[in-house]
């Protein structure tokens, strides 16, 4: 599905589509796979990562790899680095016919919750693709901990929403046309984390569809195009339930709750802010830089809020034409504590248990 403007969506529907095929069926040419050990796996590519314990743990086995560079090279940088095709490919992982056929020994059962087709992207160029996809990393990877500090911190930090009538008026416009769609309020709020870069949530207190709160998130290095992506996203989702796309794709959809009921990990899992949402900050719109400036800034930009805070960027191209690109972004360290909310028990890094 695509989002924003009627042709906006249109062409992001494309472009989603073709990054999920390509996503899906793990598309490398089988002379650029790379065979890796685990432990070697552990101590190199997932260095700093949670999973890095687990793999090297794990039974001694060979893990099929592609080659990822750095988005940003800096003296501190490592060169390229292969990482394992299954962390970013579900469907890899769940097919022992596939992993078969390019060598792969692994036993992924102790860190297949924690893979995610989270960090793929397509565009027209690799620079666009790649900046779609670094933007979806930093949002998951702040949402992630947004939702670890607010059900699992015993002081959660005070939760920040945008001041409606401080943001440009555009944008307020848009806010009130998506509320006018989800047929409630929606609270708008910045993601504070650590990593420096426009993040925001879109939540719509007291709905729910399929059991499931309603909510959209987005990431940019302009605070307007983060809080729209946002308000798309959240009237996106609306859109996919009602309008039965989710069963059409043979999926029934049902939210999984984990955890024990009343537990910390069961409010992660559940995203329920309704009850704290009132009392919440409001705060003026951040002036902005522009979205406009050069793509490749842009990635640089996205590039340099991950180191500064403390992570490290790699891409492998998996795809590219004269008018199609598509990557997939990897982040040694990145935090995956969101997929609590698809109703897998994972935890979040010792980096962010230690903030909380």
């Amino acid at each position: 599905m695509g989002k924003g403007s009627s042709a906006s969506a249109r062409v992001g529907a494309v472009f989603e589509a073709l990054e999920h095929y390509v996503s899906r069926s793990c598309s490398v040419p089988a002379e650029t796979v790379k065979l890796a050990s685990s432990s070697r796996v552990a101590k190199e590519a997932l260095a700093g990562d949670l999973l890095a314990d687990i793999v090297g743990e794990a039974p001694e086995g060979l893990m099929a790899c592609a080659e990822y560079r750095a988005v940003a090279p800096a003296a501190d940088y490592r060169g390229p680095i292969d990482v394992p095709l299954g962390l970013s490919s579900p469907s890899f992982v769940e097919s022992a016919d596939a992993r078969q056929s390019l060598g792969d020994s692994f036993d992924y059962r102790p860190i297949a919750r924690y893979c995610t087709s989270t960090g793929w992207a397509a565009g027209v160029t690799v620079e666009d693709a790649l900046l779609h996809a670094l933007n979806e990393q930093i949002e998951r990877h702040l949402v992630s901990e947004f939702i670890a500090d607010q059900f699992l911190s015993s002081k959660p930090q005070p939760i920040n929403s945008v001041d409606r009538e401080s943001v440009p008026e555009s944008l307020r416009g848009k806010w009130i046309q998506s509320e006018s769609v989800i047929g409630s309020r929606i609270h708008v709020i910045r993601c504070v984390g650590s990593v420096d870069y426009p993040t925001y949530i879109a939540y719509a207190p007291g709905v729910r569809l399929l059991d499931d709160r309603l909510r959209g998130a987005g990431s940019s290095i302009s605070h307007e195009h983060a809080v729209e992506r946002a308000l798309s996203e959240i009237a996106q989702s609306k859109f996919a339930i009602e309008s039965g796309s989710i069963a059409r794709k043979g999926l029934e959809y049902s939210k999984k709750s984990v955890g024990e009921p009343g537990s910390k990990l069961r409010s992660a899992s559940e995203f329920d802010l309704d009850s704290r949402i009132e009392n919440v900050r409001s705060r003026e719109f951040p002036d902005s830089i522009g979205y406009f400036i050069d793509t490749v800034e842009q990635v640089a930009a996205a590039a340099s809020a991950l180191l500064d805070g403390g992570l490290k960027s790699y891409y492998s191209v998996r795809f590219e034409s004269q008018d199609l690109a598509i990557v997939n972004v990897f982040i040694p360290g990145v935090e995956r504590f969101l997929l609590i909310r698809d109703g897998h028990l994972v935890v979040p890094s010792r980096k962010t248990i230690s903030r909380l």
